[in-house]
């Protein structure tokens, strides 16, 4: 975490949209009545990871340029998904909602980088078959957690309902800003560059001359 408050983490990610992010404080609200220690993250941190590329160093800055046109390039070929949110769930450290991808789109994107970013980064853990969409909500900051696990178990299967996701950005993450305050987490995934995808309903309509 300390490293980057000098050098920043470069990632790919889908932000969560305004109408689902309204949904998810419910939940956390849910949770935050049961324990209200952790740090509860805003709604413009919300985010599913594509695809992690690596601190910003002075190799990865030499490359740079490339591994962004590769990116946009690679994702602009993708249709944006309708996605489910369809339950709560944790991993050590962090609360997550559980996000149903039906066509598998965000884990194709994470596997076409993977394969196309690999002469230029590392690979990382929980890629490819190991790759699950998700969107951290909550992350602790005690291990007493006991109560708030217990809460989660009771959300499990907790419907959200669907939104389309049909933005992606290249963002800087800095660690250290995540767990701060509503103005500090904004600060913590600056986009560098935008990529919006095409809806199924804009291609129709391009298609029809509309």
């Amino acid at each position: 975490m300390e490293r980057s408050r000098v050098t920043p983490f470069i990632a790919v990610v889908i932000p969560v949209p305004i109408d689902m992010a309204s949904r998810i404080l419910h939940v956390q609200q849910a949770l935050k009545d049961v324990d209200p220690r952790h740090v509860y993250h805003v709604p413009s941190y919300f985010h599913l990871t594509v695809k992690l590329v690596g601190w910003l160093d002075d190799r990865l800055k030499e490359n740079l340029p490339v591994v962004l046109d590769i990116v946009e390039r690679e994702l602009r070929l993708f249709k944006a998904p309708m996605v489910v949110f369809h339950g709560v769930s944790y991993f050590p450290g962090v609360v997550y909602l559980k996000v149903h991808d039906p066509k598998w789109t965000i884990r194709s994107m994470n596997e076409v980088l993977v394969e196309k970013l690999a002469p230029l980064i590392r690979n990382f853990s929980f890629e490819g078959n190991s790759f699950m969409p998700h969107v951290t909500i909550s992350t602790f900051k005690t291990k007493d957690v006991d109560r708030l696990l217990g809460k989660v178990g009771s959300m499990s299967n907790t419907g959200l309902g669907g939104t389309v996701l049909s933005e992606v950005r290249i963002v800087e993450f800095r660690a250290h800003l995540a767990y701060g305050n509503v103005e500090e987490q904004a600060e913590s995934l600056r986009p560098i560059r935008v990529i919006h995808l095409i809806e199924e309903e804009d291609e129709d309509a391009r298609n029809h001359g509309l």
